[in-house]
């Protein structure tokens, strides 16, 4: 429960907005440059110009040949070979779709038929789509998509096994990572030039980053997708008493998703106002992600009658939405379109007044200070009067 108590907080002086103006001219014109460098150097290490379908239709047509097996070796010992195979829902080969079963050995053939099921609500496995090539980033700069897709459906599947260990269909078997973690070459039919990675004490580069995105996806599986955070601390009365001021709330969207921006709404308070971190009356609509905020509550709206301030935030996102797809007792597939989504979440406060001893901090340190003169005083006088003989 939010009390109120008769605390001060300053106001930014001129000096500091005229600083900061200067810092974000100055940070204004960086951006400018650095986005003109940009576009006339362009940017190619990290990034795929990949297209991402905007529509996940009802039925898939799977498209499969046996050019299109990643193969995975170390090329002193070639007969241990990893072959995951590489599945499309088109003939040009653009959009690929990944298995969800790997220990299901009715794999599609080509032009097998899937049917559209369930989106896929888990977060973890939105989190390895999103960080893959298909949100624009890549394991290894100038690798082929060939490889970028190999290591996407390795990586679903280490993650499937580990979070759900007791489902045979997702099981792992130990020979597989073991093989990956000496592999130093990787290969498709009809590539003549092999991709090769170097190979250390710790495994190769490619396991290692397939690692850390399988356990980065595992610490946020269980996490909201949307969050509206403020520290439980007591509101602060501005200094010209009209306003008590909420702690600076926070909105946090899950890392597996893309938050864009999101909008606010505050209700159960008449006259509230919204601003940010520099004092300054935000929009409520479309604020960007990032952006931190202040409620001010007018200091008329405070009573000993309890109210509720309700802060709802709508998180505005975009994201790789995953979808399942089915066809009789062959292999599950999922499929990634893009997708803006809207997720509601809301922060509830309750307030209460306090008697106001219309007291401010610079007013008690006064009556301090009188009080300690006045004993300072009397000690004086006691201590100056004769003393008494016999």
């Amino acid at each position: 429960m939010e009390k109120i108590y008769m605390e001060e907080y300053q106001q930014d002086n001129n000096d500091n907005n005229s600083s900061r103006n200067i810092l974000s001219l100055a940070l204004c014109v960086f951006s400018i440059m650095l986005l003109v460098f940009l576009g006339v150097v362009g940017v190619q290490n990290n990034t795929v110009s990949y297209a991402v379908p905007s529509e996940s239709p009802s039925q898939l047509t799977i498209h499969k040949t046996s050019d299109f097996y990643v193969e995975a070796y170390n090329s002193s010992d070639s007969s241990k070979k990893i072959s995951v195979p590489i599945y499309f829902s088109d003939t040009e080969k653009k959009n690929p779709v990944f298995s969800i079963e790997k220990n299901n050995t009715n794999y599609p053939v080509d032009n097998s038929i899937y049917s559209k099921g369930n989106t896929v609500n888990d977060l973890g496995l939105q989190y390895i789509i999103n960080n893959s090539y298909l949100g624009g980033k890549k394991f290894l700069n100038g690798a082929s998509d060939y490889y970028e897709m190999f290591l996407t459906q390795v990586a679903i599947w280490v993650y499937l096994d580990s979070v759900y260990p007791d489902n045979n269909t997702y099981k792992v078997d130990d020979s597989l990572i073991n093989i990956l973690k000496n592999c130093n070459t990787y290969t498709y039919t009809g590539n003549s030039t092999p991709y090769t990675d170097a190979v250390t004490s710790e495994g190769n580069t490619y396991l290692k980053k397939v690692e850390t995105l399988v356990n980065e996806a595992i610490g946020i599986r269980n996490e909201k997708s949307l969050a509206v955070l403020k520290n439980d601390v007591d509101l602060v009365k501005s200094n010209d008493g009209k306003y008590y001021r909420t702690s600076v709330i926070t909105v946090v969207g899950n890392a597996a998703l893309n938050l864009k921006n999101y909008s606010i709404k505050v209700s159960g308070v008449d006259g509230v106002n919204v601003v940010n971190e520099n004092g300054e009356k935000l929009k409520l609509d479309n604020v960007n992600a990032g952006v931190k905020f202040y409620v001010l509550i007018p200091s008329s709206e405070i009573s000993n009658e309890v109210k509720n301030l309700k802060v709802e935030v709508t998180g505005h996102f975009n994201e790789l939405l995953l979808n399942e797809y089915t066809s009789n007792n062959l292999q599950k597939l999922i499929y990634p379109t893009d997708n803006n989504r809207d997720i509601v979440s809301e922060l509830n406060i309750e307030v209460v007044g306090a008697p106001d001893t219309k007291i401010s901090s610079s007013k008690t340190f006064y009556f301090i200070g009188v009080i300690v003169l006045i004993c300072g005083m009397g000690m004086i006088l006691v201590n100056s009067k004769s003393e008494i003989r016999e």
